[in-house]
């Protein structure tokens, strides 16, 4: 798997495997840019997506991705003193999540696998990265 663009922006995050990890991470970076704390943020639910990844594909197991996510959106929200700019990148993710699953379910018998739910939010996030990316270019010329 390509290493997520977010490390490059923010090396110490390749430090955290888990979304604990980058709210540790974001709770003692007080005073870290908001280029910083929105990649964090936007690790941080990556990490919730593929790590709540198991061996099955009921529909639960597919449950399971947006609720890790729906938790570590709370905490991610908690540790960076609900900064707008954390919020956004939370709210976004979780609820791209929450949409490919409702959009991609018929009831009782078809659903996403947990893995494409996480590759969804993996894929966002690479995205959105971009921009981040992007700005901190402009502001170091």
């Amino acid at each position: 798997m390509k290493p997520l663009p977010h490390t490059t922006l923010v090396p110490e995050l390749s430090a955290c495997a888990t979304w604990q990890e980058v709210c540790n991470f974001v709770d003692i970076s007080r005073g870290a840019g908001t280029t910083a704390w929105t990649c964090a943020a936007q690790y941080a639910m990556v990490l919730a997506a593929r790590n709540a990844v198991g061996t099955t594909n009921y529909f639960e197991d597919a449950l399971q991705v947006v609720n890790s996510l729906a938790r570590a959106k709370a905490e991610i929200d908690i540790v960076s003193w609900h900064a707008n700019h954390v919020i956004a990148e939370t709210q976004y993710l979780l609820r791209a999540a929450q949409d490919f699953l409702d959009q991609n379910t018929i009831a009782c018998n078809e659903w996403p696998r947990p893995q494409e739910i996480a590759d969804e939010v993996e894929n966002i996030a690479r995205r959105r990265a971009a921009g981040n990316l992007a700005v901190s270019t402009l502001k170091i010329r």
